[in-house]
């Protein structure tokens, strides 16, 4: 008897609660810039304070720009395949994906997609895209990854993918 099939695996974006604390911290050390670069007479202290302001005001609006999509699915692996929700491409069949190659860069985890017509899909991608993994391949890397937020869903997904494979 064949054991039963996975639920499909939902990747979400980290949630609202930790994305609204990341933004309130950026405005906190933004205000702190501020005083800084209020706080002394000196060259070096207004060249900091305008800096920090810039990095962290910046993020501060990079992350409320993705407020809307905190909490929701990145990607969702079914029997199909891999589903992405926010590309172009909106799905990678496993009959394409010829192998696995889970990597890490620092402490941010990643499982690259081997498929089999990867050029003719990195073809079809918006220009942008395009470039950022022609930058992925230079590196050495997979064409196409699933980012994972930590060690423990990489190995979710990995165990995931591998049983699709198998199945197919």
């Amino acid at each position: 008897m064949k054991p039963p099939a996975p639920e499909p695996l939902h990747i979400t974006y980290i949630g609202k609660a930790r994305m609204i604390g990341l933004i309130a911290l950026m405005l906190l050390f933004a205000a702190l810039c501020v005083w800084i670069m209020c706080s002394s007479d000196t060259t070096l202290h207004p060249i900091v304070g305008v800096l920090g302001i810039l990095f962290s005001g910046g993020g501060a609006i990079a992350l409320s720009l993705q407020l809307p999509r905190a909490g929701k699915d990145m990607y969702v692996l079914d029997e199909e395949g891999v589903h992405f929700t926010d590309t172009r491409y909106k799905m990678i069949p496993w009959s394409v994906v010829e192998g696995l190659v889970p990597f890490s860069i620092r402490s941010q985890h990643f499982v690259g997609l081997v498929l089999r017509d990867e050029e003719e899909r990195v073809a079809a991608l918006p220009r942008v895209l395009r470039l950022v993994v022609q930058g992925n391949l230079a590196l050495g890397f997979p064409a196409f990854s699933l980012v994972l937020q930590n060690k423990k869903l990489q190995q979710q997904c990995m165990e995931y993918c591998m049983y699709r494979l198998e199945q197919r």
